[in-house]
């Protein structure tokens, strides 16, 4: 199974050998930065990934990515359904997802127009990041 990025490194390692991929106006970008500085800005990288990819976008490895948005907005979807999905894909292909504990936690809120999802993901019980779907 492919595997993202890399998995020799360490928390408090410098990664050195993986990109920052991060643009002005995410959050923690920082404009001298190239390199991941540890394992953990890896592991969140990877996760990223995973979210913002769509099932067969990623050639030769068609079951990468999480089909976030086809997932929020099916009318068959659940809390547990979306969090189970985003975690198989954290254990199938973020390596250093093994060192850590990970969790997905997604809640559903009535919107105006329609409902809005926010998923938190934590790294060893601290929130790393979070995502508000409308």
């Amino acid at each position: 199974m492919a595997r993202i990025g890399t998995s020799g490194i360490k928390q408090t390692a410098r990664a050195g050998n993986d990109i920052d991929l991060s643009i002005a106006g995410d959050p923690g970008y920082d404009p001298n930065t190239l390199e991941l500085q540890t394992e953990v800005d890896v592991l969140k990288q990877q996760i990223a990934m995973i979210l913002y990819t769509r099932k067969h976008d990623v050639l030769g490895v068609p079951m990468l990515g999480a089909n976030l948005e086809d997932l929020i907005y099916s009318i068959r979807s659940t809390e547990g359904l979306i969090e189970n999905t985003i975690m198989r894909q954290i254990q199938m292909f973020c390596p250093a997802a093994n060192r850590y504990s990970v969790n997905a936690k997604v809640a559903f809120f009535k919107g105006s127009m329609r409902d809005i999802a926010i998923l938190n993901i934590t790294i060893d019980n601290r929130t790393k990041f979070g995502l508000i779907l409308k």
